[in-house]
């Protein structure tokens, strides 16, 4: 080392620090007074695979977040299919409508009135 401390030096300080106080580390701490001084701190090989698993957890999180072109496709397909759902739904309800007995028979009912009717004034007019 230079006898320069980096940004890199501090953290690693603070890091090893911060276990320390949890009581995972058994290695004497190094302070920014030691940093200045050159003494670094080893990490332990769990504390470093830790730390490798913390960053690869939050690297792999931030390549699946989808953009926003991908959430407006995605909402847009969403909206889509509820669409053809719903105009599917409709489409059936009405058909089962019109082919039911209410329907049927509501029909005729019109269709003999409006005959009765057109027949009373035939008889009327003529």
């Amino acid at each position: 080392m230079n006898g320069r401390c980096t940004i890199e030096d501090i953290r690693l300080s603070t890091a090893i620090k911060g276990q320390a106080i949890c009581g995972t580390l058994q290695s004497q701490t190094n302070s920014l007074e030691d940093c200045k001084k050159g003494k670094t701190a080893k990490m332990k090989l769990y504390l470093a695979a830790a730390v490798l698993m913390l960053v690869l957890a939050v690297h792999t999180e931030a390549q699946e977040e989808p953009t926003l072109e991908q959430q407006f496709a995605k909402f847009q397909t969403q909206v889509k299919e509820i669409a053809d759902d719903l105009t599917e739904k409709t489409k059936t309800t009405f058909e089962q409508i019109e082919n039911s007995e209410f329907a049927i028979k509501t029909k005729n009912w019109f269709t003999e009135q409006f005959e009765k009717v057109k027949q009373k004034l035939s008889e009327t007019f003529n």
